[in-house]
């Protein structure tokens, strides 16, 4: 082999090595690449949006349209984030008084607790 065929093949493999790695990142809408724990969040919201949003505000702003549904931005002021996990994988029974019982599957607790601690209103002292 000749240093010409090597650098050529060199080069192949540190292409191939760049494609492999640039098709494991998540890609937006835009074409944008987005670090993974966004994508999760992203996913997190997806699944609010869906099994949520008829109740609680879900976003970063506005009123839930429950009088009793606390604010997704807020449920760090009452619970700490990563202990609403359990619930939400067995089964949350409690809430406001009508809340149906949610089970969600363990990818889709890790996307909505992303989702969740991503919008968290700082507490203010």
């Amino acid at each position: 082999m000749n240093k010409h065929s090597s650098n050529k093949a060199i080069a192949t493999i540190c292409l191939a090595f760049a494609l492999t790695a640039a098709c494991s990142v998540p890609i937006d809408e835009s074409g944008a690449a987005q670090e993974p724990e966004r994508a999760n969040a992203r996913s997190g919201l997806e699944i609010a949006q869906t099994e949520c949003a008829s109740c609680h505000a879900i976003g970063p702003t506005g009123a839930s349209s429950h009088p009793e549904a606390l604010e997704f931005r807020r449920f760090s002021r009452f619970y700490p984030i990563e202990d609403l996990a359990e619930a939400l994988a067995e089964g949350i029974y409690i809430g406001h008084p009508d809340m149906p019982v949610f089970r969600f599957e363990p990818d889709d607790v890790d996307a909505l607790i992303d989702y969740i601690q991503s919008i968290q209103e700082p507490i203010e002292l």
